[in-house]
């Protein structure tokens, strides 16, 4: 259908294909999300389209496939496009003007996302990111706060090993430490959700049951300023807050959730 229509090739048809994947990964239908970002970056790959915006958007592409093959498994194959996603975001924050993009965050919204979906696909593959952190730590090129992103994206990849190989402790250590980080930067709160779910998590595998719902209720407060109290996105929260309370044995506020 893409190479019967002369007018696919375009960038704003790319992103159209990219949204819809991306509405269909927080459906959960993850076979079409990775359908329709595949159809997307095929017709950003036949595009010879070079500026910041439009490498923007192919990064987000990029992360929205790898996110989509993540949850189907595809892990070596999710971890490639979510890397690659990190790497055009890292190169737009370091080499374009603040006349192009305003100060260095402009980028950390995206990039953090990416390197949280990254950092998910280093801890199922055992891949330990630490080195490259440390690099990255060390540049001089980066500004304070994508340093502060890195090394809260650093604590959240260490956690998320720890978690794959059921040292909870360890893993709540290093989420805690990830969410101070987090804390420090000037970032839309909606991106501290990933840390609070881990965090979650993690407290009720250790059956901290109070101390896991307090951090799902922080993520889904973060969630329903954003989104508003019905959107799909909240779903899982939702769920969680819910296992949680059986857990506590307050039966009749989980069937409220």
């Amino acid at each position: 259908m893409i190479e019967r229509n002369g007018h696919s090739y375009h960038p704003e048809i790319a992103a159209v294909y990219n949204d819809i994947g991306e509405l269909y990964c927080q459906m959960r239908n993850y076979k079409e999300a990775k359908t329709h970002s595949e159809v997307a970056l095929t017709i950003c790959q036949r595009l010879s389209v070079r500026n910041p915006h439009f490498s923007a958007n192919v990064a987000g592409i990029h992360h929205n496939l790898g996110e989509a093959l993540r949850h189907l498994k595809e892990v070596e194959l999710a971890e490639q496009h979510l890397q690659r996603a990190v790497d055009i975001r890292l190169k737009l924050q370091q080499g374009l003007s603040s006349s192009l993009f305003g100060s260095c965050m402009a980028f950390t919204g995206s990039f953090i996302v990416s390197h949280f979906a990254l950092g998910q696909a280093w801890a199922e593959t055992g891949v330990p990111p630490w080195e490259e952190v440390q690099l990255a730590l060390g540049s001089p090129e980066l500004c304070h706060e994508t340093k502060s992103l890195v090394a809260a994206v650093g604590y959240i990849t260490i956690g998320s090993m720890h978690f794959h190989k059921n040292d909870f402790y360890a893993a709540l250590q290093a989420y805690d430490t990830a969410l101070i980080f987090l804390k420090q930067m000037s970032l839309d709160d909606e991106y501290l959700v990933e840390a609070y779910n881990h965090l979650g998590l993690a407290s009720y595998h250790l059956q901290k049951y109070p101390e896991s719902l307090y951090h799902y209720r922080q993520g889904r407060y973060i969630l329903e300023n954003a989104h508003g109290k019905d959107h799909p996105i909240l779903a899982t929260t939702i769920q969680n807050i819910g296992k949680t309370l059986q857990a506590l044995q307050q039966y009749d506020a989980a069937m409220l959730e």
